[in-house]
């Protein structure tokens, strides 16, 4: 049988033969020892890195959902929670806040809590647009732009910032009326975002702001209609500083008391008779 390699030739390729596995032996215990040294626990910990630009807030550990161990920013965005990639994100709708939290065994892990921004995450902080210009002179009716904390959809996909005025309302904030004795202030909180204050004004609340004491008023649902309409007289009352009201009525089966705002913005009264009849403070058709 023919020799195909002399015995030097064999030789030399069995040491070639050993040195590559020797060396694939080697690669594989060093990525070992490194998968394990990434593995093996290390107590979490907070650090600030200064980049040259600007100094960073960074964590490192091993993390609590993945069991890797990460080198990362305290705060990142996130375009979902509880991504299974370990990269952080500069944009998304969420915000990612990590921090070391005590594990199992008592040790300490990276945990990451998620936070949902109604304008979205930039640089790992929730965006916000808060702005309310009159928001401590009661007697201007503020216009604020921004999202309401007591709003019902903070968390929609399509909430963005809208405006709001200030309004005149009763004690607990409840309804929104011309006149009244508090006046619903918007301004911003700390977090930026648009809260609402009742105060109570001195004299009376007027489309949305407080008045000087020597404001009147005087509105006429009807305009004066000589008793078609029953209409209702909204008024301020200097003398008791008070908001009120007065309706048409019925002086009797043929006459109405037909209510209207003088010259001096107050009520006043005069009497008409149906050709008719009466009835719930306008004269009925004929």
């Amino acid at each position: 049988m023919r020799k195909i390699f002399t015995k030097k030739q064999n030789k030399r390729l069995l040491i070639i033969t050993m040195t590559t596995l020797l060396t694939i032996l080697i690669f594989g215990i060093l990525s070992l020892v490194a998968y394990q040294e990434t593995h093996r626990y290390k107590a979490c910990q907070e650090y600030q890195f200064n980049s040259g630009y600007a100094i960073e807030n960074r964590i490192k550990g091993i993390d609590l959902l993945t069991g890797y161990y990460i080198d990362t920013p305290i705060l990142s965005c996130a375009s979902k929670v509880q991504k299974e990639e370990l990269y952080y994100e500069d944009k998304g709708p969420y915000t990612e806040t990590r921090s070391c939290e005590i594990g199992k065994e008592n040790k300490t892990y990276i945990a990451t809590n998620y936070e949902r921004c109604p304008l979205g995450c930039f640089g790992g902080k929730c965006m916000s647009k808060c702005e309310a210009p009159n928001s401590e002179n009661l007697f201007v009716k503020g216009l604020s732009y921004g999202v309401a904390t007591n709003s019902t959809s903070l968390n929609s996909e399509n909430n963005d910032p809208s405006i709001h005025y200030d309004h005149c309302t009763d004690s607990n904030n409840t309804e929104n009326l011309l006149l009244s004795k508090y006046v619903s202030k918007n301004s911003c909180d700390p977090t930026n975002y648009l809260t609402s204050k009742v105060t109570e004004c001195s004299d009376v609340c007027f489309d949305g702001a407080c008045q000087k004491n020597d404001f009147r008023y005087c509105g006429d649902s009807d305009q004066e209609d000589k008793g078609q309409t029953q209409g209702t007289i909204s008024y301020y009352d200097p003398i008791s500083k008070e908001a009120k009201t007065t309706t048409d009525s019925c002086q009797d089966l043929k006459t109405v008391t037909e209510y209207f705002c003088g010259p001096d913005k107050m009520p006043h009264k005069i009497f008409l008779t149906c050709r008719n009849q009466c009835s719930n403070g306008q004269c009925l058709p004929q």
